[in-house]
């Protein structure tokens, strides 16, 4: 007997019946799509103890209805869906890429964009009909039946993964009065299709496609990014209290929205509204504090790899926000693949997930694998190198972002060597942090060679060449994701562990399937953990302390060190 999740819609088979031809709108959506799905900080369980019921208008035997249902899983773990009658009978299961109609089974068809699926189910003249994009499945004998004590069931499948909601899986529901045409069927699979290859879920009301956040703060300047497909005009008001006092005007020409604040004060809180001055939309807010002009105390949150599960990115970015750092840095693939034709894994599922903490605190990108053709990466964040790497600074300490992609750069006489070397060389800072995603020093299991079955090279050899290059400019910390779980180093120097070494900081716990270490320890290796976390670094003049918490906020790591 499967079990299933507790998480469940309940549709009430109670609609009021209509011939066999669809009569123009749907009776009933449910859209958890994009950030709805956020329900303003509420998910869809918090309502209702889980439970969303459809108006009664009538009990008994559903003659002909239509179900529509747009999915999307982008786990590495079974998961899915049933349908269940108001007896308690599975009309429809789609679990493991298997679908189970009645007594009959068959493999799921290839998803849309990867993860997508759009699902039909129609009854009508006691047959049961199943569409999976656009294409006929199966049909069997069956009726649908409920009371109103017992109403037909949606219930998710979530038990492999224990943080992901109804609401992750299940991204809108749609339900007719009626059947539907084999071509509107056609159609409304195009439509779908093509939404989501722009990014969009089918009959989006609202224009914003990416909340604004900010970014690349510095003392005197910020950029506030957004993106709205209706491409309207918007006004920008912001100041440093409200009412806000000052406003930019900006046309619609583009969906991506990039403004740089210029002339701010150091060290200073922002507010900003952006408002859609051709469209009746609510106006969104955002707020962010300048870099300070000074050596103060800060703190700052790193994260990376946040690809493929929003729910997890939701948890991670709370704890983030809960700290209340300064800045935080996503140390690559902040998508899974979300290259030029894969909008759709910005749109719908980065950004929507990392939405506790964009919009109120600034961030600080750089490039992963997955992020690798830099086209998304460039036009969402506009970064001050169109190549992916760049400097910044933040009270006593230079931060220098590489874009490991560019393997070749990292040689002795490579792009990205010789320009960190000239910005090495010209720091003063007192503390200096190298962020890239591709690892130099790694206790994984499998990517460096198979350590079940023999050696491993533990990290990347052709990244490593940058190692001596950093010893000799005294870099205090390597920041990198690309390995799903948490590692911190010794304190390395010239092959050995050495207390004026290197720390380095794994950090690729935010969203991606899960791996695991050698299972040996490695020589560099101070501290390791399999599961999903994020880190704060605090900096108060030559003192540093890193805490690294799980997904329930507990510390599992913790490293401190003190420059004269």
């Amino acid at each position: 007997m499967k079990t299933f999740s507790i998480i469940s819609l309940v549709l009430l088979s109670t609609l009021l019946l209509s011939s066999c031809t669809l009569k123009n709108d749907p009776a009933v959506v449910y859209d958890f799509s994009g950030y709805h799905s956020l329900f303003k900080g509420k998910t869809p369980e918090s309502i209702e103890g889980g439970v969303l019921l459809l108006p009664e208008k009538q009990n008994g035997k559903i003659r002909n209805q239509t179900i529509e249902i747009i999915t999307l899983n982008h786990v590495n773990t079974p998961v899915g869906f049933s349908l269940e009658d108001g007896g308690g009978e599975n009309i429809l299961t789609l679990f493991n890429d298997t679908i189970h109609l009645g007594e009959y089974g068959e493999p799921a068809e290839k998803s849309v964009q990867k993860c997508w699926d759009h699902w039909v189910i129609m009854h009508k003249n006691n047959t049961i009909t199943l569409y999976q994009n656009g294409t006929q499945k199966m049909a069997v004998n069956g009726s649908i039946a409920s009371s109103g004590k017992d109403p037909l069931k949606i219930q998710a499948i979530l038990s492999n993964e224990s943080h992901m909601l109804f609401s992750d899986l299940l991204k809108k529901i749609t339900i007719y009065d009626g059947v539907l045409k084999k071509t509107e069927i056609e159609q409304k699979f195009r439509q779908f299709r093509d939404a989501i290859k722009n990014g969009i879920m089918p009959d989006q009301s609202s224009g914003f496609l990416v909340n604004p956040f900010g970014s690349f703060v510095s003392a005197h300047s910020a950029n506030i990014t957004w993106e709205n497909h209706l491409n309207s005009p918007f006004v920008v008001r912001y100041g440093e209290r409200y009412p806000l006092q000052d406003s930019i005007l900006l046309d619609g020409r583009d969906s991506i929205f990039h403004l740089q604040l210029e002339n701010l004060k150091a060290g200073t809180k922002y507010y900003a509204e952006i408002a859609d001055t051709k469209n009746a939309e609510p106006s969104q807010k955002v707020f962010f504090k300048t870099a300070p002009d000074e050596d103060v105390p800060f703190r700052f949150g790193v994260i990376a790899d946040t690809e493929s599960r929003p729910f997890i990115n939701r948890l991670v970015s709370e704890g983030l926000w809960n700290n209340r750092p300064d800045f935080f840095t996503i140390l690559g693939d902040l998508t899974d693949g979300g290259h030029q034709d894969f909008k759709d894994q910005w749109t719908q599922e980065f950004f929507p997930g990392m939405d506790k903490i964009l919009g109120k605190v600034p961030v600080f990108p750089v490039a992963g694998n997955g992020d690798g053709d830099l086209f998304w990466f460039n036009r969402f964040f506009s970064p001050p190198n169109e190549h992916g790497y760049y400097k910044f600074q933040y009270s006593n300490a230079d931060f220098f972002v590489l874009n490991s992609n560019q393997k070749d750069a990292f040689s002795p006489g490579g792009i990205q060597y010789e320009w960190l070397s000239r910005q090495l060389s010209n720091s003063s800072a007192t503390w200096k942090f190298v962020l890239l995603h591709h690892a130099p020093f790694s206790s994984d299991e499998n990517d460096y060679g198979d350590t079940y079955r023999g050696p491993s090279d533990m990290g990347d050899k052709e990244i490593r060449k940058i190692v001596p290059l950093c010893e000799g400019y005294d870099v205090d910390m390597v920041m990198f994701g690309h390995l799903h779980c948490y590692e911190r180093s010794w304190p390395l120097k010239d092959g050995k562990v050495h207390p004026d070494g290197i720390v380095y900081l794994q950090a690729g716990g935010g969203g991606g399937n899960l791996e695991d270490f050698a299972p040996h320890r490695t020589w560099f290796s101070a501290k390791t953990h399999r599961g999903y976390h994020y880190c704060m670094i605090n900096i108060s003049d030559g003192y540093l302390r890193l805490d690294t918490y799980d997904l329930e906020h507990r510390l599992i790591d913790t490293f401190e060190k003190q420059k004269n």
